[in-house]
């Protein structure tokens, strides 16, 4: 299915026909991304059967890539990072997001923390290190596994973003002030445009150096205003997708 979907977009094929006589192969084809638009009547001998014309939906012109930064089940354990956290519906959000990038053939991306903090829910091999259902990657969508904060560092995020010829992101995920700040800034500074959504990111609470606790609220918010114009464009899910269905009718 990979080395399919790669040859389509390398080639920037755009519509394929497909007759086929066998039934079952219709899923397999709408398992690559095609879609059934027409039947056929009868086969040479009178037999009635479908011949299946299946067509590539295109992409969006300009819809930017999603990157989803380690929205894991690990995250869940908030005592461990910090003991409250805000913006509770941040991964009901970027699943949102995600529905909308993949019913409308957009480029999205996983990454995936892996500690090396042996106490880390974040651990591989632990129950935690699995990305969450809720946003769970499709087989076709490139998971990037990474060590640090940076979505660009030790991964292939920036390599393949290149071939694709992307210079936009849409960014969501975890945490605000650890990797979606550190993988934004980065990001900016690679020469990509970048769009943190604000409600589908969340912080935790923060001890500071004098032992002050600061709440999560407050991290979220002072983190979004050092980005905001300098690194990213900050929106909500509802502000971003109303843009982006926009686009979507303006390519139709």
């Amino acid at each position: 299915k990979r080395l399919l979907r790669h040859a389509v977009d390398h080639l920037g094929i755009r519509k394929v026909d497909v007759n086929e006589q066998n039934e079952q192969a219709a899923g397999f084809y709408h398992h690559l991304g095609f879609e059934i638009v027409g039947r056929s009547e009868r086969d040479p001998s009178g037999k009635p059967y479908p011949i299946l014309h299946l067509a590539l939906r295109p992409p969006v012109q300009n819809l930017p890539a999603l990157v989803l930064i380690d929205i894991q089940k690990g995250l869940d354990e908030w005592e461990y990072y910090g003991g409250r956290r805000n913006n509770p519906q941040a991964e009901n959000n970027a699943a949102a997001l995600l529905h909308f990038w993949r019913e409308n053939n957009g480029s999205v991306f996983h990454v995936r923390h892996n500690s090396t903090n042996p106490h880390s829910p974040l651990l591989p091999g632990k129950p935690g290190h699995e990305i969450k259902d809720i946003v769970k990657p499709a087989e076709d969508e490139p998971v990037f596994e990474k060590d640090v904060n940076s979505a660009f560092i030790g991964t292939g995020l920036q390599a393949m973003l290149d071939r694709q010829r992307t210079d936009q992101l849409v960014i969501v995920g975890l945490t605000t002030e650890h990797c979606i700040s550190s993988s934004v800034r980065m990001a900016a500074n690679l020469g990509f445009a970048v769009t943190v959504v604000s409600d589908a990111t969340a912080a935790f609470d923060k001890t500071g150096v004098n032992g002050q606790k600061y709440p999560a609220e407050l991290v979220h918010e002072i983190t979004l205003a050092n980005l905001q114009n300098e690194f990213a464009t900050v929106m909500g899910t509802a502000e971003l997708l109303e843009k982006m269905r926009n686009l979507v009718r303006s390519n139709i």
